[in-house]
C-alpha cells in the first residue's frame, strides 16, 4: 500500500511539511508519495492520469500494472480486502493453470 499526496486546491496551504504533521498525528506507517505538481492547471500529474476526482480516492492495481478497482470516496474494508483476494485467487488460478 501506497499513499499519494495530491493536492488540487488550497496549494499555498497544502505543503510537504504540513504533510509530515498530518501522518505524524494520525500515525500514517505506510508511504505516502508526493503527486508532482502539473505545468498547467491545478491538477497534480497521478490525478490525472488516474482520472481521480478528489480524496479519498483508492485504486486497485494488479500484478501487471492494470487498474482493477478504482472507488471514489470512503470505502469499507471488507469491499477492499475483497477485491485484494479476488485478484490473488486470479494469480493463483492463473500459476496452478500454467504449471499443469
Amino acid at each position: 500500500m501506497i499513499g499519494l499526496h495530491s493536492v488540487f486546491e488550497h496549494h499555498a496551504v497544502m505543503t510537504p511539511e504540513a504533510l509530515r504533521v498530518f501522518l505524524h498525528e494520525y500515525a500514517v506507517s505506510f508511504p505516502v508519495a508526493i503527486d508532482q505538481a502539473a505545468a498547467h492547471g491545478p491538477i497534480p500529474l497521478t490525478m490525472q492520469a488516474y482520472a481521480l476526482r478528489g480524496t479519498p480516492s483508492l485504486i486497485l492495481i494488479d500484478r501487471r500494472g492494470q487498474v482493477r478497482k478504482h472507488w471514489f470516496g470512503a470505502v469499507q474494508d471488507m469491499a477492499v480486502s475483497s477485491a485484494i483476494c479476488a485478484l490473488l485467487c486470479e494469480h493463483s488460478t492463473e500459476t496452478s493453470a500454467s504449471m499443469a
